[in-house]
Order: structure tokens, then C-alpha cells, then sequence
């Protein structure tokens, strides 16, 4: 099942690891690892809700969960929610 979450490095920001839900940013993280951590909570919880409900600060707000749950949050950086609803 294709999910539209992708991994991309951007070089002028830090953190750099930039995962992104159908163009909208659900956070950050310092490495690959971390980032693609992250894009495996995201793709768990995009299976689990149906798409019509599905948003980014959903996924920003259910992964940051995840991670701290694993103890990474001080890698990952979320998006912040009010940013996205201005920018969308």
C-alpha cells in the first residue's frame, strides 16, 4: 500500500531529515535512522485510519507519541500544528 510519506534531506535546515505526508511536513530528525523510524510510525497510523479523515496533524501529533513512547524525542523534531493550518 503506497502512502505518500517520503524521507528527503534538505542541507539548509537543521534538523535536515525532513519527513513529509503528501507534501505537508509531519517533522524532523538529526539522521536517517531516526527519520526513517518515524516514517514507519507514519505509515502504521495512515493504515490505520481512513484516508478521507486522514490528516498531517494527525500524524504530526500520533507520531510524536511514538517516539517519545521509544525514548527518541530529543532526535525528533514535529512539525508544529499551527504552522501547517496557516501554510495549507
Amino acid at each position: 500500500m503506497y502512502t505518500h510519506i517520503k524521507i528527503k534531506k534538505d542541507p539548509y535546515i537543521w534538523p535536515s531529515w525532513i519527513v513529509t505526508y503528501e507534501g505537508h511536513t509531519i517533522g524532523s530528525a538529526h539522521s536517517l535512522q531516526i527519520a526513517r523510524m518515524a516514517a514507519d510510525f507514519a505509515v502504521a497510523h495512515v493504515k490505520d485510519i481512513n484516508p478521507a479523515n486522514l490528516c498531517a496533524s494527525y500524524l504530526v501529533t500520533h507520531v510524536l507519541e511514538d517516539m517519545r513512547s521509544i525514548g527518541y524525542q530529543q532526535f525528533w523534531t514535529p512539525q508544529r500544528v499551527a504552522t501547517m493550518a496557516t501554510a495549507a
